[in-house]
């Protein structure tokens, strides 16, 4: 192996690595994204990601998984690897473990926080309902290797059984019309979804609580129409925003 396939090969291991770091973490928190600010803020206490350059990775698009924000000022933020996994498989860690990590813990703390047994039991709990998910993908394409740009089938369900899907798109479009997209919390499962008999068009009504212009953290419901073109439904380019509506009360 020459120089250059090695470097290509531990680069892809340690975008798995830290793919697998970030769903385990996603998972113990609730959430289906994570900030790149709030992603550094994790790893830097990592040695094993002491010389990586999130950043960097994200910009070159490692991450298939990785979005940036199209209004000012653009952020970067790292998806769960198979979000139409992710309510099935955070019901079971909360089955398994009823305690949850917050980075705010970290990142607040300047010191590396001491690591506890229950800490490590999440995390040996959370991957190992990832190697279960993971492979039971269909690896054919890729030689039996993660294929994490993979829709998982999600083309051959019909409009009624793409709820988790719909609901993660409609979060995504709903995060560029806030003013502060790093502090949206979504819930994980209070929303309302609707779809067409024949066509790949949703409305999702839900809400969500984030800080406005002055900092304040308020809670703002919304509605949004939206069309799938049956096709990689992880990329946001493969749907269209009908509409979106804001309101202090709901739809």
């Amino acid at each position: 192996m020459d120089k250059k396939t090695f470097k290509q090969s531990t680069l892809e291991d340690t975008i798995i690595e830290l793919t697998d770091f970030f769903d385990a973490y996603l998972l113990s928190i609730g959430k289906t994204s994570l900030a790149l600010r709030s992603a550094n803020d994790l790893i830097k206490w990592e040695e094993r990601f002491k010389d990586i350059s999130l950043k960097k990775l994200l910009e070159e698009g490692s991450f298939s998984h990785a979005y940036q924000t199209e209004i000012k000022p653009k952020q970067w933020y790292i998806k769960f690897s198979q979000p139409e996994k992710f309510t099935e498989l955070r019901k079971e860690y909360l089955k398994l473990n009823k305690q949850d990590i917050s980075i705010e813990e970290v990142a607040k703390e300047k010191i590396k926080p001491k690591p506890q047994k229950s800490n490590v039991r999440n995390f040996v709990i959370i991957f190992f309902l990832l190697f279960i998910v993971y492979k039971a993908c269909d690896n054919s394409d890729s030689g039996g290797t993660t294929n994490y740009n993979s829709s998982d089938n999600v083309e051959s369900k019909k409009p009624e059984e793409m709820q988790e899907e719909a609901y993660f798109t409609a979060q995504e479009f709903m995060r560029n019309h806030l003013k502060s997209p790093a502090s949206a919390e979504f819930p994980l499962s209070d929303y309302k979804f609707a779809a067409s008999n024949n066509t790949y068009h949703f409305i999702i009504r839900s809400y969500v609580d984030a800080q406005n212009s002055f900092g304040a953290n308020l809670r703002t419901y919304y509605l949004v129409q939206m069309k799938w073109n049956s096709q990689n439904w992880l990329d946001i380019n493969n749907w269209e925003l009908i509409d979106l509506e804001m309101g202090e009360t709901e739809f």
